[in-house]
């Protein structure tokens, strides 16, 4: 398959051991069975080929019941192309009011791109939803930064 699992990471997370990446029905039946079984109910296959890169490129599968918490990235644009099944993305002010929703399917609204200074989280609508996210590196300066609400309650 000639992906390796990466170790340090908070859920699954696969990278390729070759230079040109090519992902198939298996590749993506693998990241089904990892993040299936995984607490966080996400993995990903990073096709970038390292944290210093300056453009980080990761296929994400994830489960129903995965959360992320509102959070924005520092520095980085990023970029959703929904593969698989159906999300919203929650847009929120400073304060946490929700100032935008953007819903995206692979047949309607299946692109999304925004600046960094916006904080959002997707929001599952399947039971399992599949997509490619795109944002600039390097890791660990462009480390999401979670919303100061999300502990307020």
């Amino acid at each position: 398959m000639n992906l390796l699992q990466k170790k340090g990471t908070l859920s699954p997370t696969l990278v390729f051991q070759d230079k040109i990446a090519v992902v198939n029905d298996k590749n993506i039946s693998v990241l089904r069975e990892l993040a299936q079984n995984h607490k966080m109910k996400r993995s990903r296959i990073c096709l970038h080929g390292d944290d210093r890169d300056k453009v980080h490129e990761m296929l994400i599968f994830m489960c129903k019941d995965s959360v992320i918490p509102p959070h924005r990235q520092p520095v980085s644009k990023k970029t959703y192309l929904i593969i698989k099944g159906s999300m919203k993305v929650v847009f929120y002010d400073e304060n946490g009011n929700e100032t935008r929703t953007e819903v995206l399917s692979p047949s309607d609204n299946f692109i999304l791109s925004f600046n960094p200074q916006f904080f959002h989280h997707p929001v599952l609508m399947d039971e399992d939803v599949f997509f490619l996210e795109t944002l600039e590196g390097p890791y660990p300066e462009n480390k999401a930064k979670f919303a100061p609400w999300i502990n307020d309650n």
